[in-house]
């Protein structure tokens, strides 16, 4: 045998006990003073993986657990239209509110559309939450810091 060989061998030689095998190897056996500090990488990708097994699993509780909350009065607040007997308007009420609400079904779609075009192209295919729009607002944010 080599001299390598046998100074790598533990006290007692080939008949001395076995030494068990240890599930997590830190601070890291045979390695010297600075190194056995040193996390091996199957431990740094260890750790990783469940940081995003965490993170990831923290988004999707926080996105399912989140409720639309009910529209206020004053959001659905409409103007009050006051009519003559032939049906013909006589006037509006409005108390500081002039809108009237529509079904989307009396929109036309080319409105639709371009009020989707302008806001979120991927509306009517994305759940709320877009990756790309979110990584586009980040690196704009980034890049424009003054």
């Amino acid at each position: 045998m080599s001299q390598t060989t046998q100074s790598r061998r533990p006290p007692g030689g080939p008949a001395g006990p076995a030494r068990p095998k240890r599930l997590i190897d830190y601070p890291r056996a045979g390695r010297g003073w600075p190194w056995k500090l040193l996390p091996s990488w199957r431990q740094v990708l260890l750790l990783v993986a469940m940081g995003l097994v965490v993170v990831v699993g923290a988004v999707i509780y926080a996105y399912n657990s989140v409720e639309i909350p009910k529209a206020s009065a004053a959001a659905t607040a409409q103007s009050s239209q006051v009519l003559w007997a032939n049906g013909s308007l006589m006037g509006r009420l409005s108390g500081g509110t002039n809108r009237t609400n529509v079904s989307i079904k009396d929109v036309p779609l080319v409105v639709q559309d371009a009020v989707i075009a302008a806001e979120d192209r991927d509306f009517r295919s994305n759940r709320g939450i877009s990756p790309k729009g979110i990584a586009r607002a980040l690196w704009t944010n980034l890049v424009s810091v003054s």
